[in-house]
């Protein structure tokens, strides 16, 4: 199988951003769309010619970088050449409130791989693999339990089904399936750099962080605050339990819109300059605050209803 890497780490002059923005804001919009369109459709192209050897797609990325979309985005894509798509998300793969390892605090580790149901999820990936289809589980959160084991999925002749999830890489989950030809690995991350006069203003973990702020404020009710206090927590989780496997992968999408900054600057500036003074995050708020106030605002009526942005601003 040959791989595709956008293993780019973009760097974006803040000043051709602004340029753009000032000359034409909605075709630089539409063209930022489309570079992350265009990894998409790239990615299927692979996958269709592959389709032997990838019936089981299993795409990974940190926090906030956009996987749950992109999975759901590249099904769509994929339906669209004629490949049949179905995506399972590994949170229904939970083991339950009661179960979860825990963290020295005794609060519960949400971010660790073994906070799932391992032996489970090797029995389904290789049962599907074997027999074409599989009972899958379905988790409710709001109870914090599994619901039933009863959600059908199946790969056709010329299918594939998506898992994805923050542990979608980690070997723990396919050590059934080891040898399988099968398989076919995804990083989804932010993969951009925004500099400005030749230093850097915001950097990949800054947009990952904005983008769960506003997600958290807008979907949970959480204050910019809250989310500080855990992501240094995500963060260390993604140190154990992502970044060793994430270049053990066949393809790198990037997530990042270049002109994204631009909409926390109208989302999320006022949150910060609200709390800068008053945080005990105070030094890291200032730091976002004087990144996002390099670039221009953008109004929420020029923000493309599908982009994939909406999984964090509704």
């Amino acid at each position: 199988m040959k791989d595709i890497i956008f293993d780019r780490y973009s760097i974006i002059d803040v000043n051709a951003v602004n340029k753009q923005f000032e000359s034409d804001m909605q075709k630089f919009i539409s063209d930022c769309e489309q570079n992350y369109t265009s990894q998409l459709e790239a990615t299927a192209a692979v996958i269709k010619q592959n389709i032997q050897k990838c019936q089981i797609i299993l795409l990974a990325g940190p926090s906030a970088s956009g996987k749950t979309t992109t999975a759901h985005k590249l099904a769509q894509t994929l339906k669209n050449i004629g490949i049949g798509a179905n995506v399972v998300s590994l949170d229904d793969f939970y083991l339950g409130k009661e179960l979860y390892p825990k963290l020295p605090d005794g609060s519960y580790d949400f971010e660790s791989v073994y906070a799932l149901d391992l032996d489970l999820i090797n029995k389904c990936f290789k049962t599907l693999l074997d027999e074409g289809s599989c009972y899958f589980p379905r988790y409710d959160f709001y109870t914090g339990s599994r619901v039933g084991v009863d959600n059908l999925i199946e790969i056709s002749d010329n299918g594939v089904v998506i898992v994805e999830g923050i542990h979608a890489l980690n070997p723990l989950l396919t050590q059934s399936v080891e040898s399988a030809a099968g398989i076919m690995r995804i990083y989804v991350s932010v993969r951009t750099k925004f500099m400005l006069d030749g230093a850097p203003v915001l950097v990949p973990k800054d947009i990952r962080l904005m983008r769960r702020m506003v997600r958290d404020e807008k979907f949970r009710n959480w204050s910019p605050e809250k989310t500080l206090d855990i992501w240094e927590n995500v963060l260390d989780g993604e140190r154990k339990y992502i970044n060793p496997y994430r270049d053990d992968v066949n393809i790198k999408i990037d997530s990042t819109l270049d002109y994204e900054p631009s909409v926390f600057h109208y989302y999320l500036l006022p949150f910060l300059n609200e709390l800068k003074n008053k945080s005990v995050h105070s030094e890291r708020i200032e730091q976002l605050c004087s990144g996002l106030n390099s670039f221009k605002d953008i109004k929420e009526e020029f923000i493309p209803a599908d982009t994939h942005l909406r999984e964090f601003i509704g």
